[in-house]
């Protein structure tokens, strides 16, 4: 029998607004990476290139067909970036589609090439790097530097050929990631690469659930959110992912019986999520706004008061919500980044 400890947030929660806006002397369309302290950009070009300026150079990273898309990944330990390189962004949308992925060390100019893959990933303080291949549904984990997977983890999923799995690392002996059953329920397994052996951590409650996740210390922090609007809600789970059997142990943080959009993301003892306050049924409109639990207090906060935020995105240490073009700093560095090129006086 599982023990669940709930810690539901039935107080009121706190509200902060007036978010300030991310900008920059380039077009944040362009931009792919800003550094927290500013000091250097990886931005594209219409070209295809992409470039990184520092206070008094730039220099190229790659080069690609024209309209070429760029997407770079990063982690906390700020030694190494993955960059996705998508030569077909406006052509190829099929679910099987995999890009070029290359890895360099952080803040410079010169890339490796890695594989050909989608959803890549760092961990482990960045020494590595898990990719999946969509057509064979495959995780493969590698150490950085290195020019092979050394394990590969075929996923069962028989029914959503478009699923792209969540991979974390707890150990370097471990993989923990997403997968599906026939009954189409996600669960988080864990992988033993020495015991060549698996072990359910957490199911949803739902078919049709998506499950999102990230660690915070030693603890594995779920989301399982409805992704049609229906009565199963949305809720967030705390796993010990040590010292506990069968993972039979684990504490709901927060719940809800609204469907939220998730996209939950965690950062210095934070958890961060799109949390639906009102919905329109006849008009079928969510009122959504950023939100976010201090796992320390235990508290909840609305963050945002931007009426239909959708999406978060995580940037060295930075959460953006974008919203019409505009690119609200939700959690970091607040004042405005200045990326451009500074100008010699002596000119």
């Amino acid at each position: 029998m599982f023990y669940i400890k709930i810690m539901i947030f039935l107080m009121m929660p706190q509200y902060i607004f007036a978010l300030p806006v991310l900008k920059g002397k380039q077009s944040l369309d362009n931009i792919r990476f800003i550094s927290q302290d500013g000091k250097f950009t990886y931005y594209q070009r219409r070209s295809g290139k992409l470039q990184i300026s520092t206070n008094y150079s730039n220099k190229e990273v790659l080069d690609g067909k024209k309209y070429t898309q760029y997407f770079i990944h990063s982690s906390p330990a700020r030694k190494r970036i993955l960059i996705e390189k998508d030569e077909a962004f406006y052509q190829e949308m099929g679910i099987h589609k995999v890009n070029k992925i290359f890895t360099a060390d952080y803040g410079q100019s010169e890339a490796k090439f890695v594989a050909n893959a989608t959803s890549p990933r760092l961990h482990r303080d960045d020494s590595y790097i898990s990719l999946f291949y969509p057509r064979e549904k495959n995780i493969g984990v590698r150490k950085a530097g290195d020019s092979k997977d050394s394990v590969l983890i075929k996923l069962r999923n028989p029914l959503n050929p478009s699923f792209s799995p969540v991979v974390l690392m707890p150990t370097p002996n471990d993989v923990l990631y997403t997968d599906i059953n026939k009954d189409g329920n996600q669960a988080f397994l864990m992988y033993s690469i020495l015991e060549n052996k698996m072990q359910t951590v957490y199911k949803a409650s739902y078919p049709g659930s998506k499950l999102e996740g990230c660690i915070v210390g030693e603890d594995l922090i779920v989301g399982e959110f409805a992704q049609v609007e229906n009565s199963s809600g949305s809720k967030i789970i705390k796993i010990p992912l040590f010292n506990n059997e069968s993972y039979q142990k684990m504490n709901i943080i927060y719940q809800n019986q609204a469907s939220d959009l998730g996209n939950m993301l965690c950062e210095h003892n934070k958890v961060f999520f799109i949390k639906t306050l009102s919905y329109n049924k006849k008009l079928n409109l969510k009122e959504t706004e950023v939100a976010s639990i201090d796992l320390g207090k235990n508290n909840l906060s609305i963050i945002s008061d931007l009426e239909y935020v959708t999406q978060l995105i995580s940037m060295d240490g930075m959460v953006l919500a974008p919203l019409r073009g505009k690119y609200y700093i939700v959690h970091g560095k607040k004042n405005v980044v200045d990326d451009g090129l500074k100008r010699d006086k002596n000119k």
